[in-house]
């Protein structure tokens, strides 16, 4: 009996697991360098891919369209730091979506202004 307790406990525990998706809990962009650094704050470190856009309206991506694939290992306590090219003074509306290792994306847009 304890081994089929046992068993459906890893089997829920794994099911769980399965289906979680990373989440982001924050994000920030840093305009004081020379180019501008995102910096997202993540549930966990499952993240395998990144999408940027900033553009002058939401969905838009007149200034930056990048899309780059990450290393779950190379995410340092769940905090996810990609630098931008350059951008102009002025407003922006950024578009970030990551793709958790179970292939479920979450999208944010927020405004930003530099």
């Amino acid at each position: 009996m304890k081994q089929l307790i046992l068993f459906l406990f890893l089997v829920v525990a794994f099911s769980f697991s399965a289906f979680s998706q990373t989440k982001l809990l924050a994000r920030s962009v840093n305009f004081s360098g020379a180019a501008p650094v995102v910096t997202l704050y993540l549930s966990d470190s499952l993240v395998t891919n990144l999408a940027i856009k900033v553009g002058d309206s939401f969905g838009a991506s007149n200034n930056i369209n990048t899309s780059v694939h990450i290393n779950p290992a190379s995410i340092a306590d769940n905090i996810l730091m990609a630098t931008l090219d350059a951008l102009t003074p002025g407003d922006y509306f950024f578009e970030v979506a990551i793709t958790s290792q179970n292939e479920t994306t979450q999208v944010v847009q927020f405004k930003a202004h530099y």
